[in-house]
């Protein structure tokens, strides 16, 4: 602008004060560069109208982008919203799952506790047993220490009066020898020993045992006429016991329908039924027996046969009335808790036995 004013001053004055060649060719001049001012300005212009667009257009494409940034924010705005809503649900579900297992955990602990408490008290009461079980051994032990002891000094009285009896046996043996021959004598089960001070150096339960063996008790000489109760010592049986051992019956004479087993000494009931049963049983001199009927492990009746207190042989005879099922198992045993001493006999004048019969049926 300042370019053209600078024109128009210059022309003015040109023809205010020069000539009519030279101002045209001013003023040719002047209007040569107003046209190319012009020109210019019009570019100028042009180029400044482009800007502008140009400018505008971007000036529309950058506030279309901020909208579309704007949209993209909000939108991730709305998705941030979600997922923190999600993740608040997540977090208070996840706080509820948590509060739930602890709460089941701490019940757990409880019953777990509950458990071990009532294991302790379970434990507690089982030791208790145990020692209370421990000490009734103890006590059985200490009473069959005793027991034994004094079944030891017995034994120890017994062998040496069977020692007495068997030196006296002897010499009437060898008296009885010396005159056998001129009176035609019979000396039976009798056993002579030459050397009298012969050392005995066997254990007291060996010496007990070869006592009882060879009969080591009234040694019966008999004369012609008088051999029966030499034949009733041949045949006479000996049974050590101990508890809760069963009787075994060898020597059966009735058994119908073969319900009593020799081998095992149990009768079984061939059908239901009222039952009588009667067991007799001996016992040796200085000795005493506990003996019990059982039916199917079950103890029915017992019985005593002492013969501690005196050198002889009793007797003793049990009988009971039962109500027997078929199949039940009947036997007799020696009782499991109490102790047993000496032994039991048999023989034909001393009968250890047992029966049964059926009296009715049901």
């Amino acid at each position: 602008m300042n370019l053209l004013v600078s024109y128009i001053v210059l022309y003015i004055f040109q023809l205010a004060y020069g000539n009519e060649n030279e101002d045209r060719k001013i003023l040719s001049i002047s209007r040569r560069r107003f046209e190319g001012t012009i020109d210019y300005q019009a570019k100028h212009d042009h180029r400044i109208r482009e800007l502008e667009q140009k400018f505008r257009i971007h000036e529309l494409e950058q506030d279309t982008r901020i909208l579309e940034l704007e949209q993209i924010f909000r939108k991730r705005e709305m998705e941030q919203d979600t997922r923190i809503r999600e993740l608040e649900q997540i977090f208070r579900k996840c706080e509820l799952e948590q509060d739930t297992r602890i709460r089941e955990l701490e019940q757990k602990f409880r019953i777990h506790e509950m458990e071990q408490d009532t294991r302790i008290l379970e434990l507690e009461q089982i030791f208790r047993k145990r020692e209370m079980e421990q000490d009734t051994r103890i006590r059985e032990l200490e009473l069959n220490i005793r027991n034994h002891k004094l079944d030891q000094a017995d034994r120890i009285r017994k062998l040496e009066h069977a020692i007495q009896i068997q030196s006296k046996q002897i010499g009437d043996i060898t008296e009885d020898c010396t005159f056998g021959k001129k009176d035609n004598l019979i000396v039976n089960n009798a056993f002579v020993h030459s050397d009298m001070n012969t050392t005995i150096s066997k254990t007291a339960d060996r010496i007990d045992e070869e006592a009882n063996s060879k009969e080591l008790k009234h040694v019966h000489i008999k004369r012609h006429g008088k051999k029966d109760n030499m034949e009733r010592m041949s045949d006479r049986k000996r049974l050590l016991l101990r508890r809760h051992q069963t009787l075994i019956f060898d020597d059966v004479q009735i058994n119908l329908g073969s319900a009593f087993s020799r081998n095992s000494g149990l009768f079984s009931a061939p059908g239901h039924g009222i039952y009588v049963f009667s067991w007799t049983v001996v016992a040796d001199e200085y000795g005493f027996v506990y003996t019990e009927i059982v039916i199917n492990s079950t103890p029915y009746g017992s019985i005593l046969t002492n013969s501690q207190d005196v050198r002889d042989f009793h007797t003793v005879t049990g009988i009971v009335v039962a109500d027997v099922n078929k199949g039940d198992e009947i036997y007799i045993r020696t009782n499991p808790n109490y102790p047993i001493k000496g032994r039991i006999v048999s023989d034909s004048s001393l009968r250890t036995s047992f029966s049964g019969w059926k009296i009715a049926d049901i």
